[in-house]
């Protein structure tokens, strides 16, 4: 076995040169990740333009005529940049290019008009409902980093510059399979020694929270032919690989084996429990992670070692592996490998707390559905009543 440090860093390894990176539609962008730094071709606005309905002047000439100017122009959004003449008013309208050398515009519901004169009841701020130029975004400016997700607001600022394709990271498809003569699919009916397959649809919800595609590519009895015929085909048409299951050493775990004849092993076995037997193989530049059977070993194998990968491969700098201190409300002895307990975590008067779910079998789902955090106990550690602990919500 190797840590789950050693586990991660050689995961890096091949993860790494697996990143590919493609050119896409800006419009159809939204929720993709960019894979480049983008720099502001023009100002935002190109040039000072009114935030108000209203009147543009230059303060001092209406302070030196008392308030009361001749209106002689009139300005709408998308006409071309104008003169002002001297004492004179403009009428102006959001949007509209302010005319030179105007530089204050008074709203039309601060404004008396009687026969084509203004009259400001009193003098305004001056620079007042003038968006300046460049006052949003300046020519040159970083707007935009790699590793960003792209969402509405920032869609619209890339497509107000003009930027009709962007470089985004290739979102990876994973391929999902579940091995064993023992499951049964979502509303069939049980029979004597089956269980429902869980594993895959609990991966595919783990999936689209990560904002990536995944393919169930159904599940495979434990049969080392068959199981070798569909992975090597899945190899072909999907980025990565996640089965569930056969991963161990018994008569009828045949992952390892199909692994070996097929491509590389990366890993086997990892000191971390729940999931010990989870192993890592590459097969055609596919990884492949092979996650033991039990489904609270799949969510932590999956949460420790398969997600912060999958992150790093759809270009998800955003999403790390975090840990918070938290008060045990429990005790646990030192444990021989790194552990994950399932656990729920509360704030307590401004500091976060933490109870274990009482069964920590690897085969009781209900620790992950009615827990909200891991918590991390070290190989070598001991918990006792009242330490701090490590732990990472879910």
């Amino acid at each position: 076995m190797i840590s789950v440090n050693k586990a991660l860093f050689r995961s890096n390894e091949i993860i790494s040169s697996a990143i590919s990176i493609e050119v896409i539609s800006t419009l159809h962008s939204n929720g993709r990740i960019l894979a480049e730094e983008i720099l502001a071709d023009i100002n935002i606005p190109s040039d000072d333009n009114s935030a108000m309905d209203g009147y543009a002047i230059k303060l001092k000439d209406a302070l030196d005529c008392g308030l009361r100017l001749p209106v002689t122009d009139r300005i709408t959004a998308g006409q071309p940049q104008r003169k002002l003449h001297k004492k004179t008013a403009t009428r102006i309208f959001t949007g509209g290019l302010i005319p030179k050398p105007a530089d204050t515009v008074v709203a039309q519901e601060f404004c008396e008009i009687n026969d084509n004169i203004l009259t400001l009841p009193r003098a305004p701020k001056l620079g007042s409902n003038i968006r300046l130029k460049g006052q949003d975004v300046k020519k040159g400016e970083v707007i935009a980093r790699p590793h960003t997700v792209l969402n509405a607001g920032m869609i619209g600022l890339l497509v107000s510059q003009g930027i009709s394709k962007v470089r985004v990271f290739k979102k990876p498809t994973v391929g999902l399979l579940a091995t064993g003569d023992e499951l049964c699919a979502e509303g069939e009916s049980l029979q004597s020694g089956q269980i429902y397959n869980s594993n895959i649809p609990m991966l595919a919800s783990l999936m689209n929270d990560l904002n990536i595609d995944s393919v169930d590519l159904g599940v495979c009895k434990d049969d080392a032919i068959h199981l070798k015929k569909i992975v090597s085909e899945a190899v072909k048409k999907v980025d990565v690989i996640i089965t569930t299951g056969g991963a161990s050493v018994g008569d009828e775990d045949h992952l390892e084996a199909v692994i070996d004849s097929l491509g590389e092993k990366i890993y086997s076995g990892v000191s971390i429990k729940p999931g010990k037997p989870v192993k890592l193989g590459k097969i055609l530049d596919c990884p492949l992670f092979a996650l033991p059977g039990n489904p609270v070993s799949v969510f932590v194998t999956f949460i420790i070692l398969v997600k912060p990968l999958l992150a790093k491969l759809s270009g998800n700098a955003s999403i790390e592996t975090t840990f918070l201190k938290a008060t045990a409300k429990f005790s646990r002895k030192k444990a021989d490998r790194e552990q994950y307990h399932r656990g729920y975590a509360e704030n307590m008067d401004g500091r976060l707390s933490v109870n274990l779910f009482p069964n920590q079998s690897s085969g009781v789902l209900s620790s992950v559905a009615k827990s909200n955090v891991l918590i991390r106990q070290l190989a070598g550690d001991e918990i006792s009543l009242g330490s701090d602990v490590d732990v990472m919500f879910y």
